[in-house]
């Protein structure tokens, strides 16, 4: 699939530019909803967390609940709070900021969507090292080893933020280096 990321001269009507750019942000709001994290001790599985329950606080009253960062007793049973996680968020509005502005800007649009699909993949990194950081907080009365994996939801947006990025910023590059050739050319 990497063929169809290659990049041509500024002046050809580019099937990336048209289809595959906002594609790719659609999918990553879209992969929001696959699971994001699997959290599993030794020999079980603890929990799974989608892209949308880290960006909602999600509460729930079973035991396989993950992270659990605050807990309330209510009724003799438990629930488990898992905070709002601001980088996911952060993330996902800039995954649906960038579709929005592939259709409203005209002009000039390479170097700041390069902006918003590197600024989403690094959102997404501080999110994984801001939960695993956390994980050891949530899971130390445990006895047996907390393992995060991070699932293909997780996975697959991580990719298209650093395709979007990385095509976006080599057209950036591109298109500079044709401006000043033509600049050179006219003086």
């Amino acid at each position: 699939m990497w063929f169809l990321f290659v990049y041509h001269s500024p002046g050809e009507n580019l099937f990336y530019m048209r289809w595959i750019t906002p594609l790719s942000f659609a999918a990553s709001v879209l992969c929001f909803f696959m699971p994001f994290i699997k959290a599993g001790c030794t020999d079980r599985e603890l929990g799974k967390l989608s892209g949308i329950e880290l960006i909602t606080e999600l509460k729930s009253t079973t035991d396989k609940t993950f992270p659990p960062s605050n807990n309330e007793n209510i009724a003799g049973g438990t629930i488990h709070v898992i905070e709002r996680n601001y980088f996911a968020l952060v993330a996902i509005m800039l995954a649906i900021g960038g579709f929005i502005l592939f259709f409203l800007l005209k002009e000039q649009k390479d170097m700041l969507l390069s902006i918003i699909g590197l600024a989403g993949l690094m959102c997404l990194l501080l999110m994984r090292i801001q939960m695993d950081n956390s994980s050891s907080k949530f899971f130390s009365g445990m006895n047996c080893a907390i393992m995060l994996n991070y699932t293909y939801g997780y996975w697959f947006t991580t990719i298209l933020f650093a395709s979007i990025g990385t095509i976006h910023m080599n057209a950036f590059i591109q298109s500079q280096k044709v401006t000043d050739e033509i600049l050179t050319d006219q003086s």
